[in-house]
């Protein structure tokens, strides 16, 4: 009912252009191949996160890219994050010239150095911060590991802000107060206060 629902409403309003983000829904399959039908433009932001080392997620995104490169082959205009991301689409066959790179935007006046009451709250003269999912194509380990070979001095802080498949083992594995793992932190304000405390 869905399909039938954004049908008339794309012939009714004589829609000029439309742009959904993917994935993941069974629209997102459905919606080009109608666009097509009516011939109405459509511009897809695709967002799926992939990983170059061999993992259960690489094996899976590489599926995903799989099932919607012929779909997105067929789209007017395909947005990604970044040239590999490109690389891999034109790859599996869409054409280079419908892809557009578009990293994501970051606000300059919000994520700058500034006052934060982080380094009080942890404890620290010097943070370094990872903000993100903490999955292993993220390669937080790897950022773990050179933190603590550069053998920080007890007031220095890595702060490990995000959560994932990998959290739990990490947490157990690294068990050092110079590396904190705070887990998700959903309050934009913390998060702000976390980065602009930051060094690096």
């Amino acid at each position: 009912r869905s399909r039938s629902r954004i049908e008339s409403i794309l012939r009714e309003q004589r829609v000029e252009l439309v742009r959904i983000s993917a994935p993941f829904s069974t629209l997102d399959f459905a919606i080009p191949r109608l666009c097509q039908a009516l011939g109405v433009p459509i511009v897809v932001t695709f967002h799926v996160p992939f990983a170059r080392a061999a993992s259960r997620w690489s094996m899976l995104a590489s599926v995903v890219y799989r099932m919607y490169a012929r779909t997105l082959a067929d789209c007017d205009r395909v947005i990604v994050l970044g040239a590999e991301q490109r690389n891999l689409l034109v790859g599996l066959g869409v054409p280079q010239s419908r892809i557009t790179v578009l990293p994501n935007g970051v606000d300059l006046d919000t994520y700058s150095p500034g006052p934060s009451a982080a380094r009080e709250a942890f404890g620290a003269e010097r943070i370094f911060c990872f903000v993100g999912r903490i999955d292993p194509e993220k390669r937080v380990e790897h950022l773990v590991r050179a933190f603590l070979a550069a053998s920080p001095p007890p007031t220095t802080r890595l702060l490990i802000v995000g959560d994932g498949v990998d959290l739990p083992r990490l947490r157990r594995r690294y068990v050092d107060p110079r590396v904190v793992f705070t887990g998700a932190i959903l309050d934009e304000r913390s998060r702000t206060d976390i980065l602009r405390a930051s060094d690096r």
